[in-house]
């Protein structure tokens, strides 16, 4: 669980690049500062196959104006009912 820590997206970009997640089957990044280039980084990532669960609510990627486009990202990554995810 990384959540509520100030996260943003260099640390999203830094934590999807790391080798050391390949086993982690659940990743909680809520209410951070995650926009649109840390969910492209995390949807990309080769790290987080095994990733069952995935929450992401309260980031800023809807302050971005882009919400649509990185709900899409993940979901089409990590599916549902993995994908609980909501911009503030």
């Amino acid at each position: 669980r990384v959540a509520d820590c100030g996260f943003g997206n260099a640390e999203a970009e830094v934590l999807a690049s790391s080798p050391v997640l390949k086993g982690l089957t659940e990743l909680d990044l809520e209410k951070n500062r995650i926009g649109l280039p840390g969910c492209r980084a995390l949807a990309a990532s080769p790290h987080l196959t095994n990733v069952e669960y995935f929450r992401m609510y309260e980031n800023v990627f809807s302050r971005d104006g882009v919400f649509e486009e990185a709900r899409d990202l993940l979901y089409d990554r990590f599916g549902d009912p993995t994908l609980c995810i909501r911009g503030y």
